[in-house]
C-alpha cells in the first residue's frame, strides 16, 4: 500500500488497534486511537459475509491509520478515504472487494425509513456521509485501489479466478497485468 502513502503508518505496531466487541444495540462500528469497536448488531447485519465484515474492519483500520498519519491519505472525505483503505486492505488480504458495496448497502437499508438505528446515531451530523453516495462511489474506490501497483496483481488474480466472466469495465479489471499474474498452485 505504499502507493497510497501508507509507508509512514505501522498497523503492525504493538497495541495500535485493540478490537472490542460490544453488545450495544446500535448498528455501528467505530475507531478511536488504539481501538476499534464493532457492535454485535452490525456484525449480525453482515454476518452472512466474511468479506463484508473484512471491509468493515478495514474501513475502521483506515480511521486508525488516519489518526496515526494525521489526516486523510488520498481522498478529501474522511469516510471515503477510509473506504478506500478498507477496499485496498481487503483486496490485499484476499477478500471479495465487491462486498464493500454490499456492507454499505445493508447499512443504508437499515438507516432508511425503518429507523432501526439508534436515535443517537440518527441525530449525528451524518459523520459517515451519505451511505447511498458511498455505495455509488465504490466502483471508483475499487478502480482507484486496483490502480495501485502493489494491489493490481491481487485485483487481476481475483477477477481471473472468481469473476472471470465480468466485463472488462468492471472494477478489478487490470487487463495489462492479467497475463503476468500467476495463479495459485500453478507455476
Amino acid at each position: 500500500m505504499a502507493d497510497l502513502a501508507l509507508t509512514d503508518v505501522n498497523l503492525n505496531a504493538l497495541n495500535v488497534a485493540n478490537l472490542v466487541i460490544s453488545g450495544e444495540p446500535v448498528i455501528n462500528a467505530f475507531a478511536k486511537p488504539g481501538s476499534i469497536q464493532i457492535n454485535l448488531s452490525v456484525s449480525q447485519l453482515i454476518s452472512d459475509s466474511p468479506s463484508e465484515l473484512a471491509f468493515l474492519v478495514g474501513h475502521e483500520l483506515g480511521h486508525i491509520a488516519q489518526f496515526e498519519h494525521g489526516g486523510q491519505f488520498v481522498l478529501t472525505d474522511l469516510e471515503q478515504d477510509a473506504d478506500l483503505f478498507g477496499a485496498t486492505s481487503m483486496i490485499h488480504a484476499g477478500f471479495d472487494p465487491y462486498a464493500g458495496a454490499g456492507a454499505l448497502a445493508k447499512l443504508s437499508m437499515v438507516s432508511g425509513p425503518a429507523g432501526l438505528l439508534a436515535t443517537g446515531f440518527d441525530n449525528l451530523a451524518d459523520p459517515h456521509g451519505s451511505l447511498t453516495t458511498r455505495v455509488d462511489s465504490m466502483f471508483n474506490t475499487m478502480t482507484l485501489a486496483c490502480a495501485q501497483f502493489v494491489i493490481s496483481e491481487y485485483c487481476a488474480a481475483y477477477k481471473l479466478l472468481i469473476h472471470p466472466n465480468f466485463p472488462a469495465t468492471a472494477p478489478l479489471s487490470v487487463t495489462a497485468r492479467l497475463e503476468r499474474v500467476p495463479l495459485r498452485g500453478t507455476h
